[in-house]
């Protein structure tokens, strides 16, 4: 039996991320001195409202990705995960940098 997935789950999922933007520097939510890539996946973590839609399109968008594509492919879902993770550590290393 497959365990009921609610809204309230995606909320619990999409939660690390929200709290993460809200932690960065000022001068990190709102510098363009960021690949492409993170800055497409910030401005999705910064106008996140529908948790689900911000999980299976709007990250995968920012990213390059399509939800068919990363569902069709293990590469594709793991080359996604991987620029996810390298997009996270570029935010947190802009303001170090600057500095």
């Amino acid at each position: 039996m497959k365990p009921k997935v609610s809204n309230k789950n995606f909320i619990e999922t999409i939660r690390p991320f929200l709290t993460f933007y809200k932690g960065l520097p000022e001068y990190t939510k709102k510098t363009n001195r960021l690949s492409r890539e993170t800055l497409s996946f910030r401005n999705a973590i910064a106008n996140a409202k529908d948790p689900e839609k911000v999980f299976f399109e709007d990250f995968p968008t920012a990213l390059g990705y399509t939800t068919l594509k990363l569902r069709q492919s293990d590469k594709h879902l793991e080359e996604y995960i991987n620029q996810l993770q390298n997009c996270i550590r570029e935010l947190r290393a802009s303001f170090e940098e600057l500095v």
